[in-house]
């Protein structure tokens, strides 16, 4: 639904007067509202046609109020025949509200850079609010970026070194190269949608969503965001649905739907390197209502005073009915979360103590339950006693977080590899208020390369062509096997004694426990059934006398590769421990907390019960990171 905000803001924009906020803010509304898209439409339907039958005449026309009701403020009187004219244009625009051959295709809302137009041999350069044309090439130059309000409903933006034509007649649009972001509203049955063709390849109908399509030489690349795209090949159909990309060319598929991630698409747009370090992306005080938010569970109400220092708060309500309900309450703020790297982080003041609140990560912007939900008390999160309220921070940085409580670090976690939308929650028993204020997300900076060879020397290595002498073997079962080795070398093999389930370890001779390292080592899970049995493995820590072990947050249920090789990697730098599992080349487990210890020697085991199965290692390094 559209309210007066909303129309005061699309009135400013249209009358040129928008601030660079008001702007943004406009922007944000359109992609949260279908109808607001379609108002605003046809807002530039009447005002662009009524442009046109006045202009010749040195004069202006603005609509006011909602399209349809034709009141008018005029920059001087209207002319008999201008009048004439204009009736003549709005008898047509009351026939036909959406005509097939729009007066104008497209307007231009903003500009970076360069961009051209050219209708037969005429060449004009483009400036924001250009309308244009049917049949109208455009090119935009380098280091430039073109947003786009279609006629038809929604807005593209064509990237740096992009060149694509409006349709003639119709709704059919050729994309000759580069890079494009589209966000069209739903098509609904029986109703004409927009078709997409890539030069020299195949093209595609446009069901209702926000998506990507690259066009280079005759491919076609498509990424996905929301809602569903067909594509057109010579064998048939074939619908992308969110979060799934595909490539094709004119004689058929060349590969997909596949999943990916959200950041994958638009990179060029949305992508880190987009934005610095420090830029605010989401920011609410709760002055200006709940419409940035979706309440998903829960009795979430703006009070006035419940905030920080006295302002508007979003307070969860106690239970009218006075029972204790144990249910998650849960709020998502309207954020698409595109970035690699960035940090969220709110106020969180309960009339009660309250331990249970957390994150929620969700695989689709639609869905009912989360993909993830992370209750932050079992990492070691304080309660947040009665009045006291707790600032909470999470930073991501790709598929890691790090956890904040009142600016004190108190874990690492892992992020999903993929998910669409983030949610806060609190469970509490339903007898007091909660309050939630100061909810900022903001731009952060990446995680450097764990491989940057610049930053890391060699601490510790082995091969295994000699014998075991540098090692600590803790258990029976360790050896080493001619031609077992990636290479056709030997390899340190782990083996079980059989009728027993003790885990073996070994551990490198180091001269110190180390701090600021990274490990890699090539692994083979060796078994001889048919069916694989259950197997334990992973990297050990051996700790500094007086540090306990760790508890480890369970890692998220994978198959493991087995009989191939595949790499075990771990980073512990500073109180940061990551481990990952990578399968050509893609990381197929993850693992990430926070450890209190000044250094560790890292180790490597095996536990199985299973005799049939056996664990060969080559190449294992390790390399001190940063300056010596």
């Amino acid at each position: 639904m559209t309210n007066a905000a909303d129309r005061a803001l699309m009135g400013k924009y249209l009358d040129g007067i928008a601030s660079a906020d008001e702007k943004r803010r406009l922007a944000e509304r359109l992609d949260d509202s279908p109808e607001l898209r379609v108002e605003l439409t046809e807002w530039l339907y009447y005002e662009t046609a009524l442009a046109s039958v006045l202009a010749p005449h040195g004069q202006t026309a603005r609509t006011t109020g909602r399209p349809g009701s034709f009141r008018l403020r005029w920059g001087v009187a209207l002319s008999l025949a201008a009048s004439l004219m204009l009736a003549v244009a709005l008898s047509v625009l009351m026939r036909a509200r959406h005509p097939a051959t729009p007066l104008q295709w497209a307007t231009a809302t903003e500009l970076q850079g360069e961009a051209s137009g050219r209708l037969g041999t005429a060449i004009r350069p483009l400036v924001a609010e250009t309308v244009l044309q049917p049949g109208e090439s455009v090119a935009t130059g380098p280091d430039s970026m073109l947003e786009l309000m279609l006629a038809v409903g929604g807005r593209m933006i064509a990237d740096r070194n992009s060149e694509f034509r409006s349709p003639d007649a119709g709704l059919d649009m050729r994309l000759d190269r580069g890079r494009f972001l589209f966000d069209i509203p739903t098509v609904r049955p029986g109703q004409p949608g927009l078709t997409l063709s890539v030069a020299d390849g195949p093209s595609l109908s446009v069901l209702g969503t926000r998506f990507e399509v690259g066009a280079d030489a005759g491919l076609l690349s498509l990424r996905v965001e929301q809602g569903r795209v067909r594509v057109h090949a010579p064998d048939g159909s074939v619908d992308v649905g969110p979060l799934r990309k595909l490539e094709a060319r004119a004689d058929g598929i060349v590969s997909g739907p596949n999943p990916i991630m959200l950041s994958e698409i638009a990179r060029w747009h949305y992508g880190q390197d987009q934005v610095a370090p420090g830029t605010v992306l989401f920011l609410d005080s709760f002055e200006d209502g709940l419409d940035r938010w979706d309440p998903i569970h829960g009795d979430w109400r703006i009070v006035a005073g419940r905030g920080f220092k006295g302002s508007s708060g979003l307070v969860l309500k106690r239970s009218d009915a006075g029972a204790e309900d144990l249910s998650r309450k849960i709020i998502a703020p309207k954020f698409i979360p595109r970035y690699d790297s960035y940090e969220v982080s709110w106020l969180l003041s309960p009339s009660e103590a309250v331990k249970n609140y957390g994150i929620m990560f969700y695989g689709d912007a639609e869905a009912a339950e989360p993909l993830e939900t992370h209750r932050l008390d079992s990492y070691g999160s304080p309660v947040i006693r009665s009045g006291q309220g707790m600032n909470l921070r999470l930073v991501i940085q790709g598929n890691r977080g790090d956890w904040y409580a009142n600016s004190q670090k108190t874990h690492a976690m892992r992020i999903p590899e993929a998910y669409a939308r983030i949610a806060l929650f609190v469970v509490d028993q339903g007898r007091h208020d909660i309050v939630i204020d100061n909810v900022r997300i903001v731009a952060h900076a990446p995680l450097p390369s764990l491989t940057d060879a610049a930053s890391r020397r060699i601490l510790f290595e082995d091969d295994f062509e000699a014998d075991l002498s540098r090692w600590h073997v803790l258990d029976s079962g360790a050896d080493l096997v001619d031609g077992g080795g990636i290479s056709g070398g030997r390899a340190l093999r782990l083996a079980p004694k059989a009728g027993t389930d003790a885990s073996l370890v070994v551990y490198p001779k180091l001269a110190q426990f180390a701090s600021n390292i990274e490990v890699e080592f090539d692994v083979y899970i060796l078994h001889s059934k048919d069916r694989a049995p259950p197997v334990g493995f992973g990297i050990v820590m051996k700790l500094p006398p007086g540090i306990p072990s760790p508890v480890l947050p369970p890692m998220d249920p994978i198959e493991l590769p087995r009989n191939r090789w595949f790499k075990a990697r771990t980073v512990f730098q500073g109180t940061d421990y990551v481990f990952e599992i990578l399968d050509n080349g893609k990381s197929v487990g993850h693992q990430a907390f926070y450890l209190r210890s000044p250094g560790i020697v890292p180790g490597i085991n095996l536990q199985t019960a299973d005799p049939s199965v056996s664990l060969l290692v080559d190449n294992f390094r390790i390399w001190a990171r940063g300056p010596e």
